[in-house]
This record gives structure tokens, sequence and C-alpha cells, in this order.
């Protein structure tokens, strides 16, 4: 019998812990159980409101015997998405370098036009060396050059993730300063954007304002990936594209039009594109038209077809008559469901066609995604669904079937953002790898979390 666990097994065990209630208490076991515990807890810092912001830097920022803790942190989030008033106007002052291995930074809900900071804080960004992934949400800026010195500060930024951000006055022209830092080559590899020019709103202005920038901007020939709405490739915004496009080898498109719309995207400033990642409506004519505009020669194309979740799982009414007949389990209505989209709709003939191009040749992989993952019970369901759509293609699309490249996925998230958060994780250039004591999911993480609440 083993008397004596090694200390590297427990911490090994520790750093697979992810519920923050058990990582306190075992941080009160004993002490050397404590640096591993500590280390866990503190790999994700979320910091919701102005009080826990002030008690962070009293009892761990200013503190002696907690400041070498400060190196455990590898992601930090301030805000949660409710509280506008989060007075954090010398945040970067007061981290700047004191977080050697931070990873992520996430800002939610601030607004810096009610508490301007210096005019020089972004310049303390660049002490934070390895910060590689920025997330800005709901977010007022006191000016587009304050958001553009903060995203180039950052030395080795390599994801750019930008939800409903304005700054004053959107619509005046502003000085595009395309220059980087001396000595600071361009790392910016993946963009997300989780707002629509189509709005008509501040936040499509400073939108196209920023697509400008980018298109500029030394950033527009070191991005590879980009996930964004339907309504940023077409129109005024569209022909930014021109700049950015011929980099990029991955994108993900969130059809958001009414399904009696064509979708007008324009894929043809794309010419290097390997990925292609459709969100898609119930009309198969959104891939369709889309694919159509395809020039590159793709190597996987991603379908995630969303299910409403008031299908999958009707609403329970307080009231009904007697005689109404009992509701359809899951399985028997999204069986149902499949079979009226794929028969209702006659573009998926014109797909096989379009995917049987000179361009389509190299196809290695065509991925069906739909998320109702968490509706069904078991792997025997999901393998029925699996099947169904497997024979549905076959049916309709008979030239890509034979292929032998098709296959069916499911996810487990039922709104749009969590299915774009699945597949972005899933195929984002950008090295998740983390060191020890990080082997917890994404999903966890409020900055995950927000994501799935922009809708």
């Amino acid at each position: 019998m083993l008397l004596h666990i090694p200390p590297e097994i427990i911490d090994e065990i520790i750093g697979w812990i992810d519920h923050p209630g058990t990582l306190r208490s075992s941080c009160l076991v004993c002490h050397d159980w404590l640096p591993a515990s500590r280390h866990r807890l503190l790999g994700i810092v979320y910091i919701p409101d102005a009080v826990t912001y002030d008690l962070f830097l009293t009892r761990v920022v200013r503190c002696e015997d907690m400041r070498a803790c400060l190196a455990s942190i590898q992601t930090f989030v301030i805000g949660d998405g409710k509280n506008l008033d989060l007075r954090a106007p010398t945040l970067f002052h007061d981290l700047a370098g004191l977080l050697p291995n931070l990873d992520t930074l996430i800002l939610d809900s601030l607004d810096w036009t009610k508490h301007p900071p210096h005019p020089r804080a972004p310049l303390t960004l660049s002490r934070f060396t390895n910060v590689r992934e920025l997330g800005f949400f709901n977010i007022t800026f006191p000016s587009f050059g304050y958001f553009r010195r903060v995203v180039t500060f950052l030395p080795s930024l390599a994801r750019l993730t930008l939800g409903d951000i304005t700054w004053p006055h959107p619509h005046q022209t502003p000085y595009y300063d395309v220059a980087l830092p001396p000595g600071t080559p361009p790392h910016l590899k993946s963009i997300l954007l989780l707002s629509d020019v189509q709005s008509g709103d501040d936040r499509a202005a400073c939108l196209n304002t920023l697509l400008v920038w980018l298109s500029r901007s030394p950033f527009r020939r070191s991005l590879r990936s980009a996930s964004v709405s339907e309504g940023i490739l077409c129109g005024k915004s569209g022909v930014l594209w021109n700049e950015i496009g011929p980099s990029l080898t991955a994108l993900e498109i969130h059809s958001t039009r009414p399904f009696w719309e064509d979708p007008v995207a324009d894929l043809t400033c794309f010419p290097n594109l390997q990925c292609l990642s459709i969100l898609m409506t119930y009309r198969w004519s959104t891939v369709l038209n889309m694919t159509r505009n395809v020039t590159s020669h793709l190597q996987e194309l991603l379908l995630l077809m969303r299910v409403p979740e008031h299908l999958l799982h009707p609403p329970i009414t307080q009231w009904k008559p007697k005689d109404a007949p009992a509701p359809s389990p899951p399985l028997t209505r999204l069986q149902e469901e499949l079979n009226r989209v794929f028969a209702e709709d006659t573009a998926m003939a014109q797909l096989d066609a379009v995917l049987d191009a000179a361009n389509f040749r190299q196809l290695q992989a065509f991925r069906f995604y739909i998320n109702a993952g968490r509706f069904l019970k078991g792997d025997d369901e999901r393998k029925a669904i699996s099947h169904q759509i497997l024979q549905l293609f076959r049916k309709h699309t008979p030239k890509l079937y034979d292929r032998g490249i098709l296959t069916v996925d499911f996810l487990y998230g039922a709104n749009d953002r969590e299915i774009m958060r699945n597949y972005w994780r899933a195929c984002s250039p950008v090295s998740q790898r983390r060191e020890f004591g990080s082997k917890a999911t994404w999903t966890d993480s409020p900055y995950m979390n927000r994501l799935d609440e922009m809708d």
C-alpha cells in the first residue's frame, strides 16, 4: 500500500479540478496543497464590479505575500455585461508588468467616456508582453485613436474579439494612423466581429471605421482567419475586404439575412481561402449563393445548421384542451423537420453541381453540424439522426456523397453565438495550449459565457 502520495501526483490531480469551490477547499486542506490549488484557482480571474476590483488591488496586487501569485493568472476578465459603470480608468497602469503569464484579457461593459483614462495609458500595454488574446464587449472608448493604440501596443496580440464597441462622434472621419510601434511586427492572426454593419446605428459606423483602418494597417497582411456576419461582406464594407481578404485562409460567415432575401456576400476577394464555415439559415440557397462566389481551392467546408430551440423543446403552456394530442418527442420532431428542410429547397441539386466544379476538387472534408446534441438522449438517437442526414444528402447531393468526405456531427448549444464559439475554438489558428493547471475547458470561462449572451 502506498502510504505517501508524491507531491507531483497531487499537483497533477489538483490541476484537473475545475470547480472554484473545490479549489478553495483544497487550499485549506494542508500547506502542501496550497501552491497548486492557488495556482489553479488564479488561472482565470473574474472581476465583475468595482468593489471586487478594489479588493483585488488591495489584497493581491499590493500585498507582498500574494504578489507572487500574480504569475499564475492566465486569463483576466473585467466586467459582467450588466454593470455599465465599472470604474477602471487606471486598469492598464495598475497591472502593467505584474502579470507575466497573462494570455487572455477581456474587458466587458466599460464606459471610458464617463471616467476618461490618461491619453497615454495604452502605452503601458507594451508591458503585457504575453497577451495573445484580447476581447472587448460593450465598450465605449474615449475615441477611435484610443482604441487603435490599445490594439497596436500589445506586442504579441494574435486574436481579437470585438462586440458592440463605440466611441463619441463615430460618423466623423478619424485620423487613420496605420503605423505600428517601432520594432513591433504585426502578430494579429484572427479576428472575430460580433457586430453587424447593417444595424445602422453608431456601432455600425464604428465597425466601418474599424474595417477601413484594418484595410490600411499592416494587420491586413498578418490576418489568417476571420469570423464575421454576412452583412460585413456586402456593399461598401465588402469592398474593404479586397485589401484584407487575400491573406485569409479561414473564414466563418454568420448568415443573418431574412429568408426572403438573397444573400449578396462576395467571396471573390478571398483567393487563398482554404476553410469556409457558414452558419446557415434553413434555406440552402444561402449556401448555394456563397459557394458560387468562391474562387479559391477550398480544402474544408463546414455548414452549421441551427434548429430553433422552441421546435425541439416547445414551451409548456398552462392551459391546453383535454383532447389535445401529446407533444411528439424531440427525436420525432427533429426527424420531421429535417425531412421538411431538405425536401422544400431545390437549391441542393444545384449545390451538388457547384461543389463538383474544378475549384472544389481539392475539397477534403465537408462537415455538417447541427445544434441538437443536448436534446437527444444517448448515442442511439444521435446515430439515428446522423444516418437520416447522410441519407438525405445521398438523395439530394449524390455526387458529394459519393466522394466520401461528408461527416455529420452535433453541437450542444442552442443559440447562434455558442455555435460560432464552438467552431471558432476548434479551428482558430491561435494555439490554445496552456501550462500546468490549465486543463479545464473554455466553456467554464466567463468570457465564453459572455459570447453566448451576445444575441
